[in-house]
């Protein structure tokens, strides 16, 4: 008798490829001019020269092993993260070189933490380092974020949109208030 995946496994592509193309094409897209109702989940975070709280810290990429779909991996067709700088955790999973060790950094990220970083493969940085929320959809910093950074002496993150709120597709609005 075969095995067969689950259906769990088995929707994860998919998932992963719809996930894709709606990054792509909300990416650029100007938030304000978005109708209220509307709101941008899939954007792939701050660019690397904008507002961009990372680039003093990285901590997230020293406490993390960053295990992610092996289909992301550019030895898969269709995938984009750098193979090489992959390993192999099981027959569906993949993790950045360097943050499955003991002294977990990842392999891709540059510079000293706490100070100045970069990540080498940005534009091509797999799925869980794009949708790990530094901010929330509401504009608040998330505690996790402000937690690592502490670790390595950093204050924590500002808000740097106090009074801006982005709604959520499955909220209701009526006379301007969210229901």
């Amino acid at each position: 008798m075969a095995r067969i995946p689950s259906p769990e496994l088995m929707l994860w592509p998919c998932l992963h490829g719809l996930a894709a193309v709606l990054r792509h094409t909300w990416r650029g897209v100007d938030p304000e001019t978005v109708p209220l109702g509307n709101v941008l989940h899939f954007d792939d975070g701050p660019a690397m020269d904008s507002f961009n709280p990372c680039l003093d810290c990285g901590i997230c990429c020293t406490h993390f092993r960053i295990s992610f779909y092996w289909g992301e991996a550019d030895d898969a067709p269709g995938g984009f993260v750098p193979a090489a700088m992959t390993e192999k955790l099981n027959s569906f999973m993949r993790c950045m070189k360097g943050s499955n060790d003991a002294n977990r950094r990842c392999s891709a990220l540059e510079g000293t933490l706490g100070q100045q970083v970069s990540c080498s493969i940005y534009e091509n940085r797999p799925t869980p380092c794009r949708e790990f929320p530094v901010y929330f959809d509401d504009g608040t910093p998330n505690p996790k974020c402000d937690e690592l950074r502490a670790k390595i002496n950093l204050p924590p993150l500002p808000n740097p949109h106090p009074s801006r709120l982005i709604v959520a597709a499955s909220d209701t609005v009526s006379d301007g208030f969210i229901a």
